[in-house]
């Protein structure tokens, strides 16, 4: 039954991308399901208010016979139960660099793991519109993420960013940004080309100061920035 099904999977992608999958397979040691969804909203009830909470689970979306998204968490803290679940045994170091041959892939989620370095090769995910790759190493980010022209949201929470590229400006889908917390010390002045970014998080940071470009952004409706 499970070969069966197995073979359903398959069929349903190219055999390009199937072997992607099965590569990733050997990389965290699990197997990687097709799912409906790689997060989604939730909902649970604290003190009599109703709390939303992201929820997460291991997995790749499929529509019009391609991936378009893939979820590589490691873990997840499920906030109706307050258990953390695990996806695989141990997190990953490396940017599994075969992800970035998933060429319809839209959404991307990387959360708590322990990498450093995101490959020169992740700017070939032309159509990427979410990225989430909070509480992971991550220092330093390649000239070639500025070619992602299509994201609109990013979450880099609890890294170690502590610079960005000059061009960073040229994500001009963007529209939520979270740098929450970070080590970054100054924003390049093409931020201010950021001409759709409506949300950014840059609280506990090192900033002392803001590009004069940053009065640029008219589209900015939410804005922390804290020590």
């Amino acid at each position: 039954m499970g070969e069966n099904l197995r073979e359903n999977e398959k069929f349903q992608i190219s055999d390009f991308e199937f072997g992607v999958i099965k590569q990733l397979e050997k990389i965290i040691n699990r197997k990687i399901p097709r799912v409906d969804a790689i997060s989604w909203d939730d909902t649970y009830e604290e003190n009599g208010e109703i709390n939303v909470f992201t929820s997460y689970q291991l997995g790749y979306e499929v529509k019009d016979g391609n991936i378009i998204g893939l979820g590589l968490n490691f873990s997840f803290k499920d906030q109706k139960t307050n258990k953390t679940i695990h996806f695989f045994e141990e997190k990953l170091k490396n940017f599994p660099e075969i992800i970035c041959n998933l060429k319809f892939l839209k959404k991307l989620e990387l959360g708590n793991n322990s990498i450093e370095v995101l490959p020169e090769s992740i700017g070939a995910l032309n159509k990427l519109k979410i990225l989430k790759i909070g509480r992971n190493n991550l220092k330093k980010l390649p000239d070639s993420f500025c070619k992602l022209k299509s994201l609109e949201q990013i979450n880099f929470m609890y890294n170690q960013l502590g610079e960005l590229p000059e061009n960073f400006g040229y994500l001009k889908s963007l529209k939520l940004l979270n740098f929450d917390p970070n080590r970054i010390k100054s924003l390049p002045n093409s931020f201010g080309e950021l001409n759709s970014l409506e949300t950014l998080f840059l609280s506990n940071n090192d900033l002392k100061t803001l590009p004069e470009s940053f009065g640029k952004l008219y589209s900015l409706k939410e804005f922390e920035l804290l020590e």
